[in-house]
Formats: C-alpha cells, structure tokens, sequence
C-alpha cells in the first residue's frame, strides 16, 4: 500500500485521499478502507431499491456474524474495553 513520501510508478507520492467509488449502488454499498491504523466502513444504499429498515438489518447482521466477530472482535471493540477497563 502507498503512503504519503512513497513513490509509485517513479513518482512521489505527496498527498493521498479517498474518493470513493464513482458508479451509483444498485442496492447496497458496503466500503471498506484502512485510515491510520482502523478500518473505516462507509455503508450507502439507494433508497429507491432498499429502505432503510433494510438496510441497518442487513448491516447489523453483518456486524453481529461470528466470521466478522472472529477477525474484527465484537461491536464497540477498543472503545468498549476502554470504558470497562477504567
């Protein structure tokens, strides 16, 4: 992965952002992008095809799965050790 000071193609790398995908969701939209360390989900949905009823089910679901659990630990994660720790 680059980083800034990097080069790529033999250019230097000076600046990196996220622009995000440039075609509209179908449905739902699920992001997923590593920023200083943390996973950063950006979820989108077209409000034409999914409600939002649909959609926080969907996501909730998906958060609440053994599989993402298993890599990423439970809902919260170092924040809520942080509080119970204290």
């Amino acid at each position: 992965m680059a980083v800034a000071g990097s080069h790529f193609c033999g250019a230097p790398i000076e600046n990196l952002f996220f622009v995000g995908p440039y075609w509209p969701s179908a449905g739902l939209t699920l992001l997923v992008n590593q920023f200083h360390g943390q996973l950063l989900f950006q979820a989108t949905y077209a409000p034409d095809t999914v409600s939002e009823r649909q959609a926080a089910d969907f996501l909730d679901g998906w958060f609440e799965s053994d599989e993402v659990k298993a890599v990423f630990g439970p809902r919260g994660g170092a924040e809520e050790q942080d509080e119970e720790s204290r």
